[in-house]
């Protein structure tokens, strides 16, 4: 069970790659400023305490292709998040995107979009990461034409 979003990683020291998995067909996994995207939440366990639980936005749905209605009966889009490590390892939660935003973690590789708590051990990584040199050579490239 989801509770409410944490402000606090799950605590590791190392650098987490994304995960494998592909979501079903039917979920778009381009179009979206959320794709590849780590999300951390609160989640309690089963010992009923809650813990930062560790996610990765890997496809969404627009309010058009989703059958879901949010709470005020309107159709809404959908982003469907796999969890990396702890009791949910390889679970899949679809978020609306009120619940996605809100749970984002700024820590990440903007190259290859492996995950950090610490942004000291993020910044060593992003030093020997070809592909954040790449994405931001070419942001820097992309800047110079506008």
């Amino acid at each position: 069970v989801v509770a409410s979003v944490v402000d606090r990683p799950p605590q590791t020291k190392r650098v987490v790659d994304a995960p494998g998995y592909a979501p079903p067909p039917e979920w778009r996994t381009t179009g979206s400023r959320y794709i590849g995207r780590w999300v951390v939440r609160s989640v309690v366990g089963h010992d009923q305490e809650a813990v930062a639980q560790l996610g990765y936005v890997v496809g969404w749905l627009s309010a058009r292709e989703s059958d879901f209605v949010n709470a005020r009966g309107r159709p809404a889009g959908l982003y469907r998040c796999v969890y990396v490590g702890g009791e949910l390892d390889g679970d899949c939660e679809d978020l609306e995107l009120h619940e996605t935003t809100a749970a984002l973690w700024p820590h990440s590789c903007s190259g290859c979009m492996c995950f950090a708590c610490d942004k000291r051990v993020l910044a060593r990584h992003r030093e020997t990461c070809e592909a954040a040199a790449a994405a931001t050579a070419a942001a820097v490239a992309t800047e110079a034409l506008t």
